[in-house]
């Protein structure tokens, strides 16, 4: 929070900067730059700017509802994720059913090569998890230029690349 808020402050400053260079575009009668022409603009740009925080946690928010109910439907309401993977972890005892009882080194062996392609999943899911929510926190921090660029023809691209990562 304390990040956006500095780029948040750093634009606000931007917007004063532009509010006094059109108020002198004004007085020198620059028609371009004039106030009237100006400040819905500058309007619309500081209120989404000051309020990009809470308007990238809804759209953030809004997206994780789907895995909220993905969640629900694989592990259940009670939450226990440690028992679901204990119960998905199991499967063992079906192969050790199916393979004779003097092959234990078969089954040892099948343990070993579920159990290593289960541990590479659980951990390339977790690492997955854990880049998207490094990628959430960079993107709310730089909420307000994505805001901000989006106004000015110049920078529309880096704006639109910022809302296609958001969304």
């Amino acid at each position: 929070y304390l990040s956006w808020a500095f780029v948040r402050d750093i634009l606000n400053m931007f917007f004063m900067m532009l509010l006094l260079f059109s108020a002198f575009a004004t007085i020198f009668q620059v028609e371009k730059y004039h106030l009237r022409k100006v400040i819905i603009m500058l309007i619309v740009m500081a209120l989404l700017v000051n309020f990009s925080y809470p308007i990238s946690i809804f759209v953030i928010d809004f997206s994780n509802s789907a895995m909220y109910f993905l969640k629900e439907l694989a592990v259940g309401s009670n939450g226990n994720i440690s028992a679901n993977i204990m119960y998905i972890t199991n499967f063992g005892s079906v192969l050790g059913a199916a393979v004779p009882e003097d092959s234990t080194v078969t089954v040892l062996l099948l343990y070993i090569i579920f159990f290593f392609i289960l541990f590479i999943t659980i951990f390339s899911i977790a690492l997955n998890l854990l880049i998207r929510v490094v990628i959430f926190a960079v993107l709310i921090i730089l909420a307000p230029a994505g805001f901000a660029f989006a106004f000015f023809p110049d920078t529309k691209s880096v704006a639109n690349s910022w809302w296609s990562a958001l969304f």
